[in-house]
């Protein structure tokens, strides 16, 4: 069993093994999506309302339309919160929005919290460079590639994570 055993999906809690995406999805072929992350800490979201406005507006530089109000969002988060019996987690929140007959898909789930350890905040560590823009920088899109290539990059180098450079330095 999952640590939070708990997603939401659409609306509803559901067990997080039956969350699917269907594969044949134009939506998730090009992640036609955005993504929001929030910590929650003592059963405490942090800022909410920060982070679903920051949703909205990730999903209109998509050119797509989240089929909820901002109220709900906000009843969402809260659902799963109480739903998982969250104290300390990280709550992921995506969003595949419509294409063709594709209906969009709405989750949020849990996550555990990482933090680095307190050595690397008295002695440091490194990282690496890794020349590349992130794609439409001014959303959370689900196009997230990149970034895992940077973070392999990190990996191999024996570096805890990497540094994105853009074209212009």
């Amino acid at each position: 069993m999952p640590a939070y055993p708990h997603c939401l999906h659409n609306g509803e809690i559901i067990p997080l093994e039956q969350a699917r995406l269907p594969v044949a999805s134009k939506a998730v072929f090009f992640d036609y999506g955005v993504y929001e992350s929030l910590k929650v800490i003592k059963g405490k979201c942090f800022y909410p309302e920060f982070h679903v406005e920051r949703l909205f507006e990730s999903v209109e530089a998509i050119g797509a339309t989240l089929p909820y109000s901002r109220e709900q969002l906000l009843e969402f988060i809260q659902k799963t919160i109480e739903a998982n019996k969250l104290d300390n987690a990280l709550l992921r929140v995506v969003f595949y929005a419509k294409t063709d007959v594709d209906d969009p898909a709405f989750f949020i789930y849990a996550l555990g919290l990482t933090f680095y350890s307190e050595k690397y905040y008295s002695r440091g560590h490194t990282a690496v460079f890794y020349q590349g823009e992130r794609f439409l920088p001014e959303s959370k899109s689900m196009n997230l590639l990149l970034n895992y290539l940077a973070y392999e990059k990190a990996q191999r180098a024996g570096a805890i994570d990497a540094l994105l450079v853009d074209a212009q330095e």
